[in-house]
């Protein structure tokens, strides 16, 4: 997911959007912002994006309605909504009209870092293991095989083992079998970023 995922800031304040997009960019995200709305949408139109960031007080079309036109536009984009202004009926309204999350500002960048990575992981199927126990394997370099086990109180509920046949390769073979998984070979290509 290292290609430079694309957000879209839609927000009328001029400070918010800056900051925000700063931040972002420092991140590794490539970012777009709009005024309003509607600049928003017809930059959505326009281009292709991977999450939105919607505030949710705007003049002349608020951040529900942007919502609505937006996954009217693109059901699939993750959208998140931002607001100063938190209530319960809002949040309801946000999320049960399609989108992913709703934020309080001022934002915590930690929080929002978290949100957008999850979003991402989801938009693009990606799962993401937690892995209680690691392991390096018998091998001449320990860096070739590594194994982990999930599970809680010793009980294990799956096995992953991730193989590469040397250091410097960038293929590998992920082995995963489980009580709720059939057992499954996954071939990997790392891109060779980071």
């Amino acid at each position: 997911m290292h290609n430079k995922q694309r957000i879209l800031i839609i927000d009328d304040e001029d400070n918010m959007r800056h900051m925000l997009s700063s931040v972002l960019v420092r991140l590794g995200y490539q970012v777009e912002s709009a005024a309003n709305g509607r600049l928003g949408l017809e930059t959505l139109a326009a281009q292709e994006f991977d999450v939105v960031l919607c505030d949710i007080r705007m003049p002349e079309m608020d951040g529900i309605e942007t919502l609505k036109e937006i996954k009217a536009l693109n059901p699939a984009i993750p959208v998140l909504i931002m607001t100063a202004f938190s209530s319960v009926e809002t949040a309801v309204e946000a999320l049960k009209t399609g989108a992913l999350d709703y934020l309080i500002k001022p934002l915590d960048f930690d929080s929002l870092q978290h949100t957008l990575e999850k979003a991402l992981a989801d938009k693009h199927r990606i799962a993401i293991l937690l892995v209680h126990h690691l392991r390096k394997m018998n091998d001449d370099d320990p860096m070739n095989m590594i194994s982990g086990t999930t599970g809680l109180s010793g009980a294990t509920d799956s096995n992953f083992v991730l193989r590469k046949s040397k250091r410097r390769e960038n293929t590998a073979t992920l082995y995963c079998t489980g009580r709720d998984i059939p057992y499954r070979e996954l071939a990997l290509e790392f891109d060779g970023e980071d």
